[in-house]
Protein backbone atom coordinates (compact mmCIF):
# COMPACT_ATOMS: atom_id res chain seq x y z
CA UNK A 1 0.00 0.00 0.00
CA UNK A 2 1.31 3.15 -0.82
CA UNK A 3 1.96 6.05 1.53
CA UNK A 4 -0.19 9.42 1.43
CA UNK A 5 3.49 11.02 0.08
CA UNK A 6 3.51 8.21 -2.37
CA UNK A 7 0.29 9.03 -3.97
CA UNK A 8 0.74 13.09 -3.77
CA UNK A 9 4.07 12.43 -6.09
CA UNK A 10 1.89 10.59 -8.68
CA UNK A 11 -1.10 12.88 -8.23
CA UNK A 12 1.64 15.78 -9.07
CA UNK A 13 1.68 14.74 -12.65
CA UNK A 14 0.37 16.92 -14.40
CA UNK A 15 -0.15 16.77 -18.45
CA UNK A 16 0.24 20.62 -18.68
CA UNK A 17 3.23 22.68 -20.32
CA UNK A 18 3.19 25.23 -17.45
CA UNK A 19 4.10 22.80 -14.76
CA UNK A 20 4.12 18.91 -15.32
CA UNK A 21 7.16 16.41 -15.69
CA UNK A 22 7.63 13.29 -17.48
CA UNK A 23 7.84 11.24 -14.63
CA UNK A 24 6.10 11.12 -10.94
CA UNK A 25 6.74 14.91 -9.92
CA UNK A 26 8.50 14.44 -6.56
CA UNK A 27 7.46 16.35 -3.49
CA UNK A 28 10.59 17.69 -2.25
CA UNK A 29 11.63 17.92 1.74
CA UNK A 30 11.00 20.86 3.19
CA UNK A 31 14.68 21.72 4.40
CA UNK A 32 14.61 24.22 1.76
CA UNK A 33 10.95 25.66 0.56
CA UNK A 34 12.70 28.01 -1.72
CA UNK A 35 15.00 25.73 -3.91
CA UNK A 36 14.12 25.01 -7.75
CA UNK A 37 14.27 21.39 -9.34
CA UNK A 38 14.42 21.68 -12.78
CA UNK A 39 13.36 18.13 -13.42
CA UNK A 40 9.81 18.94 -12.29
CA UNK A 41 9.16 20.82 -14.89
CA UNK A 42 10.58 19.34 -17.59
CA UNK A 43 7.58 18.84 -20.31
CA UNK A 44 6.92 21.11 -22.96
CA UNK A 45 3.82 21.47 -24.99
CA UNK A 46 3.08 21.76 -28.60
CA UNK A 47 -0.52 21.91 -29.39
CA UNK A 48 -0.82 20.22 -33.31
CA UNK A 49 1.70 16.85 -33.95
CA UNK A 50 0.96 19.02 -37.42
CA UNK A 51 3.25 21.53 -36.74
CA UNK A 52 6.27 19.34 -35.99
CA UNK A 53 8.04 19.74 -39.06
CA UNK A 54 7.92 23.29 -40.04
CA UNK A 55 11.11 24.64 -39.90
CA UNK A 56 10.82 26.87 -37.10
CA UNK A 57 9.50 24.59 -34.81
CA UNK A 58 12.29 22.06 -36.00
CA UNK A 59 14.84 24.81 -34.95
CA UNK A 60 13.19 24.66 -31.49
CA UNK A 61 13.48 20.74 -30.95
CA UNK A 62 16.88 21.15 -31.75
CA UNK A 63 17.15 23.79 -28.62
CA UNK A 64 15.27 21.39 -26.80
CA UNK A 65 17.17 18.57 -27.81
CA UNK A 66 20.47 20.53 -27.08
CA UNK A 67 18.58 21.33 -23.51
CA UNK A 68 18.68 17.99 -21.53
CA UNK A 69 18.66 18.93 -18.22
CA UNK A 70 15.94 21.53 -18.97
CA UNK A 71 13.64 20.00 -20.99
CA UNK A 72 13.05 15.71 -21.45
CA UNK A 73 9.62 15.50 -23.15
CA UNK A 74 6.63 16.98 -25.66
CA UNK A 75 3.02 16.59 -24.75
CA UNK A 76 1.42 17.21 -28.36
CA UNK A 77 -2.25 16.59 -29.44
CA UNK A 78 -3.57 15.68 -32.76
CA UNK A 79 -2.29 12.20 -33.04
CA UNK A 80 -5.60 10.66 -34.22
CA UNK A 81 -6.93 13.45 -36.25
CA UNK A 82 -3.52 15.02 -37.91
CA UNK A 83 -3.25 16.35 -41.61
CA UNK A 84 -4.45 19.70 -41.26
CA UNK A 85 -1.98 22.32 -39.17
CA UNK A 86 -4.84 23.93 -36.15
CA UNK A 87 -3.46 26.48 -33.44
CA UNK A 88 -5.95 26.45 -30.57
CA UNK A 89 -8.82 24.40 -30.91
CA UNK A 90 -9.45 21.38 -32.92
CA UNK A 91 -11.34 22.41 -35.89
CA UNK A 92 -10.96 19.67 -38.12
CA UNK A 93 -10.93 15.79 -38.50
CA UNK A 94 -7.37 15.59 -40.34
CA UNK A 95 -6.95 12.58 -42.75
CA UNK A 96 -6.20 9.86 -40.90
CA UNK A 97 -9.12 8.24 -40.99
CA UNK A 98 -11.75 9.95 -43.27
CA UNK A 99 -14.35 7.39 -44.09
CA UNK A 100 -14.69 3.70 -42.61
CA UNK A 101 -14.33 1.85 -45.73
CA UNK A 102 -11.31 3.76 -46.29
CA UNK A 103 -7.63 2.66 -44.74
CA UNK A 104 -6.11 4.27 -41.72
CA UNK A 105 -3.22 6.60 -42.84
CA UNK A 106 -0.81 7.73 -39.70
CA UNK A 107 1.66 9.36 -42.01
CA UNK A 108 1.62 13.63 -40.94
CA UNK A 109 1.43 12.17 -37.21
CA UNK A 110 4.26 9.09 -37.72
CA UNK A 111 6.57 12.10 -39.36
CA UNK A 112 6.07 14.46 -36.23
CA UNK A 113 6.81 11.95 -33.63
CA UNK A 114 9.91 11.15 -35.89
CA UNK A 115 11.12 14.72 -35.05
CA UNK A 116 10.58 13.85 -31.61
CA UNK A 117 12.21 10.61 -31.67
CA UNK A 118 15.18 11.87 -33.54
CA UNK A 119 16.30 14.06 -30.55
CA UNK A 120 15.59 11.54 -27.69
CA UNK A 121 12.26 13.42 -26.09
CA UNK A 122 10.19 11.42 -24.10
CA UNK A 123 6.47 11.36 -25.83
CA UNK A 124 3.40 12.16 -23.83
CA UNK A 125 0.30 11.55 -26.24
CA UNK A 126 -3.33 12.24 -25.27
CA UNK A 127 -5.33 10.11 -27.73
CA UNK A 128 -7.17 13.09 -29.46
CA UNK A 129 -9.20 13.78 -31.73
CA UNK A 130 -11.87 11.78 -33.66
CA UNK A 131 -11.42 11.66 -37.44
CA UNK A 132 -13.86 11.10 -39.37
CA UNK A 133 -14.46 7.44 -39.32
CA UNK A 134 -15.45 7.89 -35.60
CA UNK A 135 -17.44 10.96 -35.32
CA UNK A 136 -18.55 13.96 -37.84
CA UNK A 137 -16.98 16.02 -35.47
CA UNK A 138 -13.76 15.65 -33.89
CA UNK A 139 -14.97 16.81 -30.29
CA UNK A 140 -18.02 15.00 -30.37
CA UNK A 141 -18.16 11.32 -29.26
CA UNK A 142 -20.26 8.82 -31.37
CA UNK A 143 -22.64 6.34 -31.05
CA UNK A 144 -20.62 3.59 -29.65
CA UNK A 145 -17.04 3.61 -29.15
CA UNK A 146 -15.90 0.53 -32.08
CA UNK A 147 -14.18 2.19 -34.64
CA UNK A 148 -12.60 4.24 -31.98
CA UNK A 149 -11.02 1.42 -30.26
CA UNK A 150 -10.01 0.05 -33.89
CA UNK A 151 -8.36 3.54 -34.40
CA UNK A 152 -6.48 3.49 -31.13
CA UNK A 153 -5.70 -0.42 -31.59
CA UNK A 154 -4.08 0.21 -35.07
CA UNK A 155 -2.07 3.13 -33.56
CA UNK A 156 -0.87 1.78 -30.70
CA UNK A 157 0.40 -1.38 -33.28
CA UNK A 158 2.23 1.15 -35.66
CA UNK A 159 3.60 2.86 -32.66
CA UNK A 160 5.31 -0.29 -31.35
CA UNK A 161 6.11 -1.83 -34.72
CA UNK A 162 8.08 1.63 -35.49
CA UNK A 163 9.61 2.18 -32.44
CA UNK A 164 9.86 -0.65 -30.47
CA UNK A 165 7.71 -1.96 -27.51
CA UNK A 166 11.05 -1.07 -25.31
CA UNK A 167 10.62 2.48 -25.90
CA UNK A 168 6.65 3.15 -26.13
CA UNK A 169 6.73 1.46 -23.36
CA UNK A 170 8.39 5.04 -21.58
CA UNK A 171 5.58 7.08 -22.81
CA UNK A 172 2.83 8.56 -21.58
CA UNK A 173 -0.86 8.14 -23.10
CA UNK A 174 -3.64 9.89 -21.97
CA UNK A 175 -7.24 9.28 -22.76
CA UNK A 176 -8.17 12.99 -24.28
CA UNK A 177 -7.56 16.55 -23.24
CA UNK A 178 -9.72 18.41 -20.76
CA UNK A 179 -13.27 16.70 -21.13
CA UNK A 180 -14.73 19.28 -18.87
CA UNK A 181 -13.80 22.13 -21.53
CA UNK A 182 -16.02 22.27 -24.32
CA UNK A 183 -13.24 23.34 -27.02
CA UNK A 184 -12.06 19.83 -26.44
CA UNK A 185 -15.09 17.53 -25.74
CA UNK A 186 -18.63 18.12 -26.36
CA UNK A 187 -20.05 14.62 -24.35
CA UNK A 188 -20.39 15.41 -21.09
CA UNK A 189 -18.35 13.52 -18.37
CA UNK A 190 -19.73 10.23 -17.89
CA UNK A 191 -19.56 9.97 -22.02
CA UNK A 192 -15.82 10.67 -20.87
CA UNK A 193 -15.75 7.47 -18.68
CA UNK A 194 -17.29 5.59 -21.39
CA UNK A 195 -14.54 6.63 -23.59
CA UNK A 196 -11.95 6.05 -20.87
CA UNK A 197 -13.13 2.56 -20.40
CA UNK A 198 -13.37 1.57 -23.83
CA UNK A 199 -9.76 2.62 -24.45
CA UNK A 200 -8.58 0.71 -21.13
CA UNK A 201 -10.09 -2.31 -22.62
CA UNK A 202 -8.23 -1.98 -25.88
CA UNK A 203 -4.96 -1.25 -24.43
CA UNK A 204 -5.37 -4.01 -22.26
CA UNK A 205 -6.61 -6.40 -25.28
CA UNK A 206 -3.24 -4.85 -27.24
CA UNK A 207 -0.64 -6.35 -25.27
CA UNK A 208 1.12 -3.83 -25.57
CA UNK A 209 3.35 -2.59 -22.11
CA UNK A 210 2.26 1.27 -21.84
CA UNK A 211 1.20 3.64 -19.90
CA UNK A 212 -1.96 5.15 -19.42
CA UNK A 213 -3.96 7.74 -17.51
CA UNK A 214 -6.17 10.36 -17.53
CA UNK A 215 -8.67 12.37 -16.72
CA UNK A 216 -6.25 15.60 -18.19
CA UNK A 217 -9.47 17.69 -16.36
CA UNK A 218 -8.94 21.54 -16.37
CA UNK A 219 -8.98 21.89 -12.56
CA UNK A 220 -11.18 24.91 -11.85
CA UNK A 221 -14.21 24.79 -9.70
CA UNK A 222 -15.46 21.55 -10.67
CA UNK A 223 -11.78 19.94 -10.50
CA UNK A 224 -12.17 18.66 -7.02
CA UNK A 225 -15.67 16.56 -7.66
CA UNK A 226 -14.30 15.31 -10.86
CA UNK A 227 -11.35 13.98 -9.42
CA UNK A 228 -13.44 12.08 -7.18
CA UNK A 229 -15.81 10.80 -9.97
CA UNK A 230 -13.02 9.41 -11.58
CA UNK A 231 -11.72 7.97 -8.69
CA UNK A 232 -14.71 6.33 -7.59
CA UNK A 233 -14.76 4.86 -11.42
CA UNK A 234 -11.73 3.19 -11.02
CA UNK A 235 -12.87 1.54 -7.83
CA UNK A 236 -15.83 0.19 -8.95
CA UNK A 237 -14.10 -1.25 -11.76
CA UNK A 238 -10.84 -3.05 -11.29
CA UNK A 239 -9.74 -4.18 -13.98
CA UNK A 240 -9.45 -0.67 -15.54
CA UNK A 241 -6.10 0.32 -16.82
CA UNK A 242 -4.75 3.59 -14.72
CA UNK A 243 -1.12 4.08 -14.89
CA UNK A 244 -1.28 7.64 -13.56
CA UNK A 245 -3.48 10.57 -12.77
CA UNK A 246 -3.38 13.97 -14.49
CA UNK A 247 -5.12 17.45 -14.37
CA UNK A 248 -4.13 20.94 -15.50
CA UNK A 249 -4.34 23.29 -12.25
CA UNK A 250 -2.93 26.23 -13.63
CA UNK A 251 -0.74 28.95 -11.63
CA UNK A 252 -2.45 31.75 -13.76
CA UNK A 253 -5.57 31.93 -15.56
CA UNK A 254 -6.98 35.08 -18.11
CA UNK A 255 -6.00 38.60 -18.19
CA UNK A 256 -7.15 39.85 -14.56
CA UNK A 257 -4.39 37.48 -13.04
CA UNK A 258 -1.22 38.93 -12.52
CA UNK A 259 1.37 36.71 -10.75
CA UNK A 260 1.23 32.77 -10.78
CA UNK A 261 0.51 30.77 -7.95
CA UNK A 262 2.56 27.69 -7.98
CA UNK A 263 0.28 26.43 -4.62
CA UNK A 264 -2.70 25.85 -6.72
CA UNK A 265 -0.67 22.92 -8.21
CA UNK A 266 0.14 21.60 -5.08
CA UNK A 267 -3.02 22.25 -3.14
CA UNK A 268 -4.76 20.31 -6.15
CA UNK A 269 -2.28 17.91 -6.23
CA UNK A 270 -2.83 16.71 -2.53
CA UNK A 271 -6.33 17.07 -2.45
CA UNK A 272 -6.35 14.74 -5.90
CA UNK A 273 -3.99 12.38 -3.97
CA UNK A 274 -6.36 12.47 -0.36
CA UNK A 275 -9.42 11.93 -2.92
CA UNK A 276 -7.79 8.71 -4.36
CA UNK A 277 -6.58 7.32 -1.09
CA UNK A 278 -10.42 7.74 0.44
CA UNK A 279 -11.94 6.32 -2.41
CA UNK A 280 -9.93 4.13 -4.22
CA UNK A 281 -6.64 2.74 -1.46
CA UNK A 282 -6.32 -0.36 -3.75
CA UNK A 283 -4.89 1.74 -6.86
CA UNK A 284 -2.17 3.04 -4.73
Amino acid sequence: MATEADLTRRALLQASAAAAAMRVMPVHAAADPAAFHAEDFAIVGIYDVDWLLDPPYLRLLDTLAASPGAVRGVRVFGSLSSGARERVNPEGSGTVWPAPDQPMDFTPTLRGLDALVERDLTLFLPLTFFPRAVSPSPVEPPGDFASWQRLVRAFLDILVQRYGAARVAGWWFEVWNEPNMLPFWHGGFDRYLDLYRATSATVTASGHRLRLGGPAIAYHDEGPELIERFAAFLAAEPDMRCDFVSFHRKGIWGPHEAEPLLARSVDAAQRTADALLRLAPARA
